[in-house]
């Protein structure tokens, strides 16, 4: 799953129903049927401001989707003896997603070490200030059927949305500004692989990028001497770790990740090192600059 556009405001959405297998948007709270085949129950779908996680964390906003989950705004469910003046804490939390059809053993078992990734890449990895990292791996896990990680909130968008602020609109950056965008992850990438993980997704989608302001200028922060980008990656999904820890016994390795992005030893289903990390962060940066997709690729490859 790629990582979630955040949204600066912290005003509620509107009341929208969703299905709690998929995270699809139902058109009713009582509708008895998804379109993924996931039935109801006795309770009503759960909305925006009413429904609770495990009785912590109450959904605000929905703010994205990726290939496994969809990720929600979330703040935790005060206690009645909480001043009532205190200013709510907001996160952000990942739920598993799963549509008809999909292997759930497989999906939870991926989820549930995609976490463990997660938690271990805040603890050891010394640029995890530039990687989004999971606010609290003890308030995460698995809890009616419902599987979910609780992570920060990136006060950011992501590079993607930068780049195509609107349908059919493009947007490049500098050279100066794709060099600011770049070392960050460069910098979070040399932490991952010096602790032996590779990310396996890096693409525009994967990036959190802070703005001034929605739209305008990139955020800059000075750092050794010198003013680069407010940036994090983010979305250890596919990691080879995941991919590693979850094949079936005799299952051959599946070839995961974004094509235009992807090393050709990746795309050849072979075994990967860190410099596909590399070739990805490559043809993120040309993207940026050129506004085209590297190697020829003129559009998305639906795959």
């Amino acid at each position: 799953m790629s990582a979630a556009d955040s949204r600066y405001d912290e005003a509620p959405a509107e009341m929208e129903a969703y299905c709690n297998r998929c995270w699809n948007t139902v058109s009713s709270e009582t509708l008895p049927r998804c379109a993924c085949g996931h039935e109801r129950g006795k309770d009503k779908w759960p909305s925006l401001g009413r429904y609770e996680v495990g009785g912590k964390w109450r959904l605000v906003d929905f703010l994205g989707r990726g290939a496994m989950g969809a990720v929600f705004k979330v703040e935790r469910v005060r206690k009645a003896s909480s001043k009532a003046d205190v200013k709510p804490a907001y996160y952000a939390m990942k739920l598993l997603a799963l549509e008809k059809g999909d292997d759930e053993e497989h999906a939870r078992k991926a989820f549930s070490y995609e976490l463990r990734v997660a938690g271990l890449l805040g603890r050891e990895v010394e640029q995890a200030a530039n990687i989004v990292t999971v606010a609290d791996v003890h308030d995460s896990g698995d809890v009616d059927d419902v599987s979910y990680m609780v992570m920060e909130l990136v006060q950011a968008r992501t590079l993607d949305k930068i780049l195509e602020p609107a349908r059919g609109t493009r947007r490049t950056l500098s050279e100066l500004d794709a060099a600011r965008v770049g070392v960050p992850v460069l910098r979070a990438l040399e932490g991952v692989h010096r602790i032996r993980f590779r990310h396996n997704d890096l693409k525009p989608g994967n990036v959190f990028v802070a703005e001034v302001v929605p739209g305008g200028a990139l955020k800059l922060v000075e750092r050794e001497g010198h003013w680069e980008c407010d940036a994090k990656l983010a979305d250890f999904g596919v990691s080879a770790e995941v991919q590693t820890h979850t094949l079936k016994k005799g299952e051959a390795r599946r070839i995961l990740g974004t094509p235009e992005y992807m090393s050709p030893e990746q795309l050849d289903g072979k075994k990967v090192s860190d410099p596909s990390d590399l070739h990805a962060v490559g043809s993120v940066l040309w993207e940026c600059v050129t506004g085209e997709f590297p190697f020829g690729f003129n559009r998305r490859v639906p795959w």
